[in-house]
């Protein structure tokens, strides 16, 4: 129905219009990749802003300058991803345009993009992430260092004798060598940081006056100007409640609190970074035996997403397996324990119920990160909202199916060929009609078998077709099943057939056409013949004419001369007639012999710059034009295969017709030509008198005159003269034009062979 239908666009509309939001305000790079050349269709804004492109330099440019030197690894998931639908690609480092290399997160879809096979690849900036993650395997591995081996001095202090021993790791934490400095309590308070001195004497005083044991945490300063963290233990030793001795340790923590601060900035990083992405990031505890695995940390997009809050899918992990759709659950969940019991990812596209009651598509992948030991410790996913891309696919279900439809229902033969081995890869019932095969006879054939042609035109064709996206192969002829020969109309293009691109062709059976054109060949022989034959007899009537014409316009002109004024009036007036008679017969008589001789007397047609004959019909012109004040001119003008004699007489025809007829203001006349297919069009516009429509054809008779000869001169052959020159060099000619507002003589003529422009 057409309201059904309507909806049905006005759905699709504004999923394409969602579909553009999405694109343009994600925070995610997304570009669409030709997947033929591997060269850029689309990009949105963030590609451009992440990687320095503008739109115009994205467009085209070559998905392999984007990757660090890794064309293979392009190839293989591009074909990858066409051929499994979606893929995550995983980490890999691009290039940007200044040439410095940024970490991303890779994924891909296949899709199509009007009659291209494409992908669309998703870029996440993981740069930061990175970053974040290295420092903190650093931070991880000093600290792991630091337990191995601790950075850790002794020390003893003896209040009676003022004196301590130090160990050489303590010498060396505070940046000394062994024995440089007397250990005295001044040397200690000392060495600390001035501004943790104070902080460090009141410490000391406390543990004197009572405190057993203690840890302190300062800085101290080392000569070389570098400052340190350090931890001091310490107990003090009584002899009958005085302090005899101070015992303890000191221990270098610089590095394991440069690392306690590096890590909290990687956490402050990575929950911006998450938190930005349009997808939910979640980590999910391991398979506990006393409690089922629960959620530790959920993105905020969960909540913009599914409408329910982070907060609450955190203390309820059960409602996830509740709003799964009842035909996605079963096998949702049996995945979700298969990867539990096997450690592998969990990768499932599935239905859910939003809070308020939508369904969305989820694309959720999930991996198992474990510890250098491969130790199990968390999970990590992502969750993708895909519903508008299922919509798509939809769609691209459904408009096959229509597709389906119209091929099969066609009026012309419609077959797709593969390009290795020219076999059929489909053929609709049509095609197979009309050569008389059945689908699966045809489909066990090659495009060899069925054209009537040598095998070097049918390669010669297809490999054309390959070249170029349309292409109009022509009249050809095809063989049946019972031998006979059906005349067709072939067009080619190139389509994706699964993931790869064949030839598909159209053809139409002309048979009935090509014997009509057989019978109007055959009658135009014949009619050849006949105007050949009136073309000797115009020619010899008006050879022939020219004498006897030539002596009473003498003897006519010898009276007017010799008696004019010696009889009477009425005399007179005889003698001018018969002297107009005879010379307008003479005239016309001398434009028949011209236009017999068109196709008599011409030339051989040869290669002419119409630009040499323009002007050298301007030349002959030029008196009349600078009379009329006449303004001529002309664009670029071809080469053609013509007669320079006949072609100049045709424009002096044409630009002379024009200064005759013109109006009040001075002619105005342009030539011009433009390419048409095989032909090359050209015009002589004017802005004079111009003529009514309904004379456009009577202009091209022979003798036939709109005017009077008082008001234009000429016996009207001209334009008869210049339409057969046209049709000598096999074009036609037509005019357009208006009483009052011009006129433009159009007329076509055949291009050289070989010229493409």
């Amino acid at each position: 129905h057409i309201t059904d239908r309507k909806k049905a666009e006005e759905a699709l509309k504004q999923s394409e219009e969602r579909y553009r939001a999405v694109i343009e305000q994600a925070a995610e790079g997304i570009i669409l990749v030709n997947a033929d050349d591997r060269r850029l269709i689309e990009s949105n804004p963030e590609f451009r802003r992440m990687f320095g492109y503008t739109a115009d330099e994205a467009v085209g440019l070559s998905l392999y300058d984007l990757v660090a030197d890794d064309r293979e690894g392009v190839d293989r998931n591009i074909d990858l991803t066409l051929s499994e639908g979606t893929r995550t690609v995983g980490e890999r480092r691009y290039k940007r345009k200044d040439g410095t290399l940024v970490d991303v997160m890779i994924s891909g879809s296949a899709v199509r993009y009007g009659a291209h096979r494409g992908v669309s690849i998703v870029i996440r900036d993981i740069t930061e992430r990175k970053r974040a993650e290295d420092e903190l395997r650093r931070s991880e591995q000093s600290l792991a260092a630091a337990q191995r081996i601790a950075s850790m001095g002794n020390f003893e202090y003896d209040f009676e004798l003022d004196r301590a021993w130090w160990s050489e790791e303590l010498y060396r934490i505070f940046g000394w060598e062994a024995g440089e400095h007397a250990p005295r309590y001044k040397t200690f308070i000392n060495s600390a940081h001035p501004e943790d001195r104070a902080f460090l004497r009141g410490k000391v005083r406390d543990a004197l006056r009572g405190e057993e044991e203690g840890s302190i945490e300062y800085r101290i300063e080392r000569p070389d100007g570098e400052t340190r963290f350090v931890e001091t233990q310490y107990e003090v030793h009584r002899e009958n409640g005085r302090p005899v001795r101070l015992v303890g340790t000191v221990q270098d923590v610089t590095e394991s609190r440069q690392a306690e601060r590096r890590l909290r900035e990687a956490e402050a990083r990575f929950r911006t970074l998450v938190e930005q992405i349009p997808a939910i990031t979640y980590i999910q505890a391991t398979d506990d035996a006393e409690k089922p695995k629960a959620i530790t940390y959920m993105s905020p997009q969960y909540e913009a997403i599914f409408g329910y809050s982070p907060e609450e899918e955190m203390y309820d992990p059960k409602r996830w397996a509740r709003i799964l759709h009842p035909e996605d659950r079963e096998r949702v969940l049996a995945e979700d324990a298969r990867t539990d019991e096997t450690g592998e990812p969990f990768k499932v596209e599935y239905r859910v119920f939003a809070k308020d009651g939508r369904l969305l598509w989820i694309r959720d992948e999930a991996v198992l990160v474990r510890d250098e030991d491969g130790t199990p410790l968390f999970w990590q996913g992502v969750q993708y909202d895909i519903t508008e891309q299922k919509q798509a696919e939809e769609e691209l279900r459904r408009s096959e199916e229509r597709y389906r439809a119209v091929v099969e229902q066609a009026a012309e033969g419609i077959f797709l060929v593969d390009p290795d081995t020219k076999r059929f890869l489909e053929v609709n019932a049509e095609y197979q009609r009309m050569l008389g095969y059945t689908s699966e006879e045809l489909l066990g054939m090659t495009l060899y078998d069925v054209v009537a042609h040598d095998r070097e035109d049918v390669d010669y064709n297809f490999q054309r077709s390959l070249e170029e996206s349309a292409f109009v192969i022509g009249e050809r002829r095809h063989r049946r099943k019972d031998g006979s020969l059906v005349y067709v109309m072939a067009n080619s293009s190139l389509v994706f057939y699964g993931d790869r691109q064949v030839v598909c062709y159209i053809v139409h059976d002309i048979s009935e056409r090509k014997r009509f054109e057989e019978e109007l060949k055959a009658r135009a022989e014949e009619l050849q013949k006949s105007n050949a034959e009136l073309e000797r007899f115009a020619y010899i009537a008006s050879h022939d004419l020219q004498e006897p014409l030539r002596m009473v316009s003498s003897y006519t002109q010898l009276l007017a001369r010799r008696y004019r004024g010696k009889l009477d009036q009425d005399a007179d007036e005889f003698i001018e007639y018969a002297v107009d008679g005879a010379t307008r017969m003479q005239t016309l008589i001398n434009d028949l012999l011209a236009y017999s001789r068109v196709g008599t007397q011409g030339r051989e047609l040869s290669p002419t710059d119409l630009s040499e004959v323009f002007a050298a019909a301007r030349d002959n012109l030029k008196i009349a034009a600078e009379e009329s004040g006449a303004i001529v001119t002309s664009g670029d003008l071809p080469r053609v295969m013509g007669d320079f004699t006949q072609l100049v007489q045709l424009f002096q025809n044409l630009i002379g017709n024009a200064i005759k007829f013109r109006g009040k203001e001075p002619p105005e006349i342009r030539v011009g030509a433009e390419r048409r297919g095989r032909d090359w069009l050209l015009h002589v516009q004017d802005n004079g008198i111009g003529i009514d429509p309904q004379y456009a054809e009577r202009v091209f008779v022979i003798f036939q005159r709109l005017h009077t000869r008082e008001d234009y001169p000429g016996t009207g052959i001209g334009l008869a003269v210049s339409k057969r020159i046209v049709e000598r060099h096999g074009g036609r000619m037509w005019i357009e034009s208006e009483p009052g507002k011009g006129s433009t003589f159009f007329f076509t003529l055949p291009a050289m062979e070989g010229d493409r422009r």
